[in-house]
């Protein structure tokens, strides 16, 4: 490796880092978002012309690396087992947010398709993941379908600006809205806790002892990368990235629930490291003028995706008999991820909600990137 490249190299590692290490300690970087930050910092530095073009293919060959390596780091914290943890309202609300997100992402798609141009199939799938396991699926299904820098970029800005938006809604006018349609909550549950504290994004609390046992799981996670990427190989070429997507993420799955692995601590912050390396990196790739040119139609494509989305999910739990906490709780799991649940119980005072949202947004990391593909794929298919 050149000097020049390992320098950069060095530089794409070690601002992410810097940025967790100040979000763990700054409110307000914390509140802006360490991956925001990270994109709007990449974005900056990739178009100020102070990057060599010799960088792109170090840029690219990260990319490549960063997110399927997140991904067993962040599936290693999770069992299936869990989801008998999960009450009856739990499942029918986490069955009623993968119909609605499946339903309004394809009405939008048919909708703004033209205006999005040819990777809207791609844009699709996408919308799919982010609202149901948040950043990690966005990053892994964009990464599997081999979307354009300036269209990703351009979905997660259009996402972080409608999520600041609903983020606020659900904090403050969600509970008495939809309270008038969806009964009361009843019931409680004492394992909020431990489920608050197994998805701090920070590294607060790290000791030595915590190191061997983590390297352990990094080396067993680029395994399972090794491995996911050998099966792809023995599919068509235009299939291989995504193939490689869902063995890893099966591998991943199924490797806690037969293991003691899920109790190593701090593999979730090493995956959620990795997609801020890939956030920062990709940002540095993306051109401003393609970003400002598609702004406005993905701003409306995602706004359309997200309104009809939590109007069939609060109908659907309606049906269903779903509380109000817990159907606000598990729609934020979706649209945000698990770390943003507890927040949003603390808002609706109800931190007996915590462990639903947990499990389901848990739940949608999984199931986000199988069914993100297949919608992207059949609308590909079918458009």
């Amino acid at each position: 490796m050149q000097v020049e490249n390992f320098f950069w190299m060095i530089f794409f590692l070690a601002f992410p880092a810097f940025t967790l290490y100040l979000g763990s300690r700054i409110r307000l970087v914390d509140r802006i978002g360490v991956i925001v930050i990270c994109y709007g910092m990449g974005v900056l530095v990739g178009n100020s012309g102070v990057l060599p073009a010799i960088v792109k293919p170090l840029q690219e060959s990260m990319l490549d690396v960063v997110v399927p390596l997140s991904l067993p780091l962040i599936f290693f914290q999770m069992r299936i087992q869990n989801l008998r943890n999960l009450a009856k309202v739990g499942v029918i609300s986490l069955l009623a947010g993968l119909v609605a997100v499946t339903v309004g992402v394809t009405l939008g798609f048919f909708l703004f398709k033209d205006l999005i141009g040819e990777e809207s199939w791609k844009v699709a799938g996408m919308l799919i993941g982010v609202y149901t396991g948040g950043t990690p699926n966005l990053a892994a299904i964009g990464q599997a379908l081999q979307i354009s820098q300036s269209n990703y970029i351009a979905v997660h800005t259009a996402d972080v600006l409608t999520g600041a938006v609903l983020l606020l809604f659900f904090m403050t006018l969600a509970k008495p809205l939809f309270r008038r349609f969806l009964p009361i909550y009843i019931g409680g549950n004492q394992k909020s806790l431990e489920a608050r504290e197994n998805f701090s994004t920070y590294f607060s609390g790290f000791q030595r002892q915590h190191l061997w046992p983590l390297l352990g799981a990094w080396a067993l996670a680029v395994l399972i990368v090794a491995i996911g990427g050998g099966l792809s190989y023995l599919f068509p070429k235009d299939l291989q990235n995504a193939v490689a997507i869902l063995s890893i993420t099966t591998l991943s799955v199924l490797l806690p629930a037969n293991t003691n692995i899920y109790k190593i601590k701090f593999t979730y912050q090493s995956g959620f490291y990795l997609l801020t390396v890939f956030s920062f990196v990709i940002s540095t790739l993306a051109d401003l003028s393609a970003i400002f040119s598609a702004a406005l139609p993905m701003l409306s494509f995602v706004a359309l995706v997200i309104v009809i989305t939590l109007v069939l999910h609060i109908f659907l739990c309606r049906l269903g008999g779903v509380d109000v906490d817990t159907a606000i709780i598990t729609s934020v799991s979706f649209f945000y991820s698990p770390p943003f649940v507890p927040m949003v119980a603390a808002s609706i005072r109800n931190q007996d909600v915590v462990l639903a949202g947990m499990i389901t947004g848990v739940l949608g990391w999984i199931f986000g990137n199988y069914l993100g593909l297949a919608v992207a794929y059949t609308l590909r298919s079918i458009s």
